[in-house]
This record gives C-alpha cells, sequence and structure tokens, in this order.
C-alpha cells in the first residue's frame, strides 16, 4: 500500500521556514547577499550597452550586435573553462574572484571610449560573470538540506532574476540623469564594496570540496 502523501505546509509557514534557514546559515546567506547586490547594481549593465554603442562609442546596431557578441562569448568560454578546470579551484575563490573580476572589468569598459577594447572588457566581464554566478548557484544548492533545497532555490531565483528587474529600471533612470557610463562604474563599484565586507566578516563556501 502506497504511503500518504505527507501533508503540505500554508505557503507563507513554508517561506518563511526557508527564509529562516537562510538568516540564520551565515555562508548561505552570505551568497544570497552577493547575488542580491550584483543584479540589483551591477547585472543591469546589459540595458545600457545600446547607449554605449550609438552615443558613448559612436557604433551603430553592428556595434551594438558585437558588444553583445563579445558579451556572450566570454560568458560561453567562462562556463566551458569551469567544467574542465573549476575542480582545481575552491568555490570560495571562484566566488569572490568571480565578483570583483566582474566589476573591474565593467569599471573599464564603462571608462573605454574605443570599441574593440570596449568588446575586450565585456568579454572578459562575461566570462568571470559566469564563473561567480555558477559557483554560487552550486554553492547554495550544496549548502541546502534536501526538505528545503527547492524553497531555497526560490528564494535564489527571486534574488537573481527579481532584482535584476528592479535594477534595470534604477540604471536607465541612473543613465538619464549622470550618464550610462558614470551608473555602470556606480554599480560596479557597489557590488565590489559590498563583495569587499561580505568577504571581511565571513565566510560562503570554504567547508565545500572544490568544484
Amino acid at each position: 500500500e502506497p504511503a500518504a502523501p505527507a501533508a503540505r505546509a500554508p505557503f507563507a509557514q513554508a517561506i518563511g521556514e526557508a527564509f529562516g534557514y537562510v538568516r540564520k546559515h551565515r555562508p548561505l546567506r552570505n551568497v544570497m547577499i552577493l547575488v542580491s547586490t550584483f543584479s540589483l547594481f551591477g547585472a543591469s549593465y546589459a540595458v545600457l550597452i545600446p547607449v554605449f554603442a550609438k552615443d558613448i562609442l559612436g557604433g551603430d546596431a553592428t556595434s551594438f550586435g558585437l558588444l553583445m557578441a563579445a558579451n556572450g562569448f566570454g560568458a560561453l568560454l567562462g562556463g566551458l573553462a569551469l567544467a574542465t578546470v573549476g575542480r582545481r579551484f575552491s568555490r570560495r575563490g571562484m566566488i569572490y574572484t568571480g565578483l570583483l573580476g566582474t566589476c573591474l572589468f565593467l569599471a573599464a569598459f564603462a571608462l573605454s571610449r574605443h570599441f574593440w577594447l570596449s568588446c575586450v572588457w565585456l568579454g572578459l566581464g562575461g566570462f568571470c560573470m559566469i564563473g561567480f554566478l555558477a559557483t554560487a548557484n552550486t554553492a547554495t544548492q550544496l549548502r541546502s538540506p534536501d526538505h528545503l533545497r527547492g524553497r531555497i532555490m526560490g528564494l535564489y531565483s527571486l534574488s537573481f532574476l527579481g532584482m535584476s528587474s528592479v535594477g534595470s529600471l534604477m540604471a536607465g533612470a541612473l543613465a538619464g540623469w549622470i550618464g550610462a557610463p558614470t551608473a555602470v562604474l556606480s554599480g560596479a563599484t557597489v557590488c565590489a564594496m559590498v563583495g569587499l565586507a561580505v568577504f571581511s566578516q565571513g565566510r560562503v563556501a570554504d567547508d565545500l570540496p572544490p568544484n
């Protein structure tokens, strides 16, 4: 005779349980903070690339396509590198190096006024960004208990995908006020400062095995 299905907890209680676990689990909480901050202040650079292509770099639709392709190609190489040699590095190192590397290259992109150099910076930024986000996702799943993993990953998705919409709106408003380069540079600076603050206060994935 099949076992009776377990009774489901009310929605608010179920989400509260997952949120409480994340709040009390410092390394997992730190990952959520880093991902939320990047999604809100850093990832929104993508919506401003058309402005860079036309107004900052003096290009056209082809220039925009090449900038996006450079960013995507860098992300592809980052994914391949993570899959092939990622096991040689600690997850903690991958998370912080990926985040800070992304911030550095986004700042360089914001300051660049040469088209092909901007493509290089975007490619390197995409490479580091995948290393950061993929490793953060893996660390979140491995740190989550089986009975809470689905709900915690839901919070992770909210931190990443939910915040990005708000971040894009903020980036557009900020770019209209102080200009697209300053908006991207400001976002990268905020992400780097939060990353360094979290790094100085606690661990993210020290006790996990390598990738």
